[in-house]
C-alpha cells in the first residue's frame, strides 16, 4: 500500500482492510453485511451480499437494519461481516448483538467482526477490550473463535498525527502542509517493520468466529 492511502485512511482502517483480505476466502455464498454503510467491500467476496445499515441508501439497495435485532430467518446466512458496529451500541445491547449474529448464522457458518478500542471519537458509546470480547465469548461457548489485536503504539501514534495535523485542518491545503511530517514516520514504521510490534496498545480487535 502506498502512502496516499494512509493520508485518505486511518492506519487502524488499512490494517483492518489487510486483515479482512486475508480472511476473505471465509465469507461467501449467502453474505450478511451488517453496518455496511456503501457497500465498500462487495467486490471482496464471492456470494449473494444482503447489505444493511442503520441509515438504508435505496440506491446501493443497503435495507435498514439493526445488529441488535435482525429480520431474518434462523439460520439463514452462510457468512456475516460485521465490521465497526458494535462501539456504536450501548452497553447493554452488546449480548443482544451477537445473539442475533448467531441465530441468522448457520452451523458452520463464519462471521468477520471488528470493534475499534484506542481510536478518536466518532459518536460512539462504548469501546470493548481483548479480555472483555474474550471473555464473554467463552462464556458464550457457541463460537469457535479467534480474536486479533491489530495495531499497536507506532501506528496508534501515526493515527493521532494523522487526525490533528489533517482532518482537523480547515482546508485541504494546509491538512497537505503537514504530510511530510507524516510521511518521514511512515516510513520509519515500514522501514523497521513497526506496525509488526506488539506491545499494550492496539487499534482494534478482528474477531473470526464459526458457529458451533
Amino acid at each position: 500500500m502506498g502512502f496516499i492511502n494512509y493520508i485518505k485512511k486511518t492506519y487502524h482502517r488499512n490494517l483492518l482492510e489487510l486483515l479482512l483480505s486475508k480472511n476473505k476466502y471465509l465469507i461467501k455464498n449467502k453474505i450478511l453485511d451488517i453496518g455496511s454503510k456503501n457497500r465498500r467491500y462487495d467486490h471482496l467476496f464471492n456470494g449473494d451480499i444482503i447489505a444493511i445499515d442503520i441509515i438504508p441508501d435505496p440506491d446501493l439497495n443497503v435495507i435498514k437494519g439493526d445488529v441488535t435485532n435482525l429480520k431474518f430467518q434462523l439460520n439463514e446466512f452462510d457468512s456475516i461481516i460485521c465490521l465497526e458496529v458494535f462501539e456504536f451500541l450501548k452497553p447493554e445491547e452488546f449480548k443482544a448483538g451477537i445473539d442475533e449474529i448467531y441465530r441468522v448464522l448457520k452451523q458452520g457458518g463464519t462471521v468477520l467482526i471488528s470493534i475499534p478500542f484506542y481510536y478518536y471519537d466518532h459518536g460512539d458509546y462504548i469501546r470493548l477490550t481483548y479480555k472483555y470480547v474474550y471473555d464473554y465469548l467463552k462464556k458464550f461457548n457457541k463460537f469457535k473463535f479467534k480474536i486479533v489485536k491489530f495495531g499497536n503504539k507506532y501506528t496508534t501514534i501515526f493515527d493521532n498525527l494523522r487526525y490533528y495535523m489533517i482532518e482537523r485542518r480547515r482546508t485541504f491545503l494546509k491538512g497537505m502542509e503537514m504530510t511530510p511530517i507524516l510521511f518521514i514516520f511512515y516510513l520509519i514504521i515500514k522501514i523497521f517493520s513497526l506496525e509488526r510490534k506488539k506491545d499494550f496498545f492496539y487499534s482494534g480487535l478482528f474477531i473470526i468466529a464459526s458457529k458451533k
